[in-house]
């Protein structure tokens, strides 16, 4: 170490391809070796930390920043070098790995990184996701100072984070193989927001008086408008779907953090085969409808009216058997984490069109959800 000439650099600014390589490029024709690298890309911001070793090369301080700013007017980066000065590692080190779910609202990162401090145990390490009122939190923690017994420090973890509906999981051995975990979505309303819904209800001029007596009717009620719907129509709704940006971006993060995702919930079959495909999801489940097979129509009749259902505990325990997970690897999220988007203008051009009556449009949006 005492031989060791080391700089810091720290980055940011838009991302774009080939940025890395730009910087360490640069670092490595300057003859420095580079001995650490973190780099991330969030919402469209690149950013990145390196530590590099100078003492082959005879770069100043003063020419590596001035190397920084060339590279920084080429990229539109922002890029600035300090000495580092490392400290070794503390060979007590007690490592947890700590995983938070649940619900998102405001104040959850600041209260578990409050109360961590007050018990003396620092973060070494932090990734976060908040999209689609979903929050999870993963952080590396070094306990080796902490002021109460392990047990003690779980306990206070999950009180707090309990209060604000966040599930808390800890890995006390092998913290950096994280264990596989199934995040299962259940979804109790509808995966479109209610706002689209009223505006179709209005393009279609139902009136507040049908809608309302719509909303007293039971599932199987109102999927009974979708009577001799012919099953191409059906599909060519399904089509003009897509997840919302944050649906896209949360499902992302979770699968580059290594989760396994499934959805569960009152939507039809090709709905859930719909968001399977697009997503990437690993399970999902939704009630098939009965459809005619020499007619390719929805057929509501007396002896086919009976829904196929399946529990959701059911489905995500079997889920998580066939991907060799345990019950206790199963984070449940409720209501929350899958949204939808629909391509209103083709679907009231169905309606225009006469191919939809304002009923089926009625059937057709209670398969995506309460």
């Amino acid at each position: 170490m005492d031989k060791e000439r080391l700089f810091v650099i720290e980055g940011s600014g838009p991302d774009d391809i080939g940025l890395v390589g730009r910087i360490t490029q640069n670092l490595a024709a300057a003859g420095a070796n580079i001995l650490d690298l973190r780099q991330d890309v969030l919402h469209g911001l690149f950013t990145i930390y390196i530590v590099a070793d100078f003492s082959a090369s005879s770069f100043t301080l003063k020419d590596c920043q001035a190397l920084l700013d060339k590279v920084a007017q080429e990229t539109n980066l922002s890029l600035r070098a300090e000495r580092f000065f490392p400290q070794a590692r503390d060979p007590g080190k007690k490592n947890l790995l700590l995983i938070l779910v649940g619900p998102d609202k405001p104040g959850l990162a600041s209260s578990i990184s409050n109360k961590l401090s007050h018990f003396t145990v620092n973060i070494e390490f932090s990734k976060m996701i908040a999209r689609e009122e979903v929050f999870l939190m993963e952080l590396l923690l070094d306990i080796s100072r902490s002021t109460i017994p392990l047990t003690n420090l779980e306990d206070e973890i999950r009180g707090v984070m309990g209060a604000m509906g966040i599930q808390a999981v800890f890995q006390r051995e092998d913290v950096f193989n994280r264990r596989p975990r199934l995040v299962a979505f259940s979804v109790g309303k509808s995966l479109l927001p209610q706002d689209m819904i009223a505006e179709l209800y209005y393009q279609v001029k139902l009136s507040p008086e049908r809608i309302s007596a719509f909303a007293q009717q039971s599932r199987q009620g109102l999927l009974s408008y979708l009577d001799e719907t012919p099953e191409d129509v059906f599909d060519r709704v399904i089509g003009l779907t897509q997840p919302s940006a944050g649906t896209q971006e949360l499902v992302q993060t979770l699968k580059t953090f290594g989760y396994r995702l499934a959805l569960y919930g009152p939507i039809c079959e090709k709905l859930a085969s719909h968001l399977l495909r697009i997503l990437g999801l690993d399970a999902a489940w939704g009630f098939k409808l009965p459809i005619n097979p020499d007619s390719k129509r929805l057929n509501f009749s007396d002896q086919m009216a009976d829904l196929e259902d399946i529990s959701e505990e059911g489905f995500f325990k079997s889920t998580a058997q066939k991907l060799g997970l345990k019950p206790e690897d199963i984070t449940v999220i409720r209501g929350a984490g899958i949204r939808l988007e629909l391509a209103r203008r083709e679907l009231l051009e169905l309606v225009n069109n006469c191919v939809i009556t304002p009923e089926r449009l009625v059937g057709l949006l209670s398969c995506f959800g309460i």
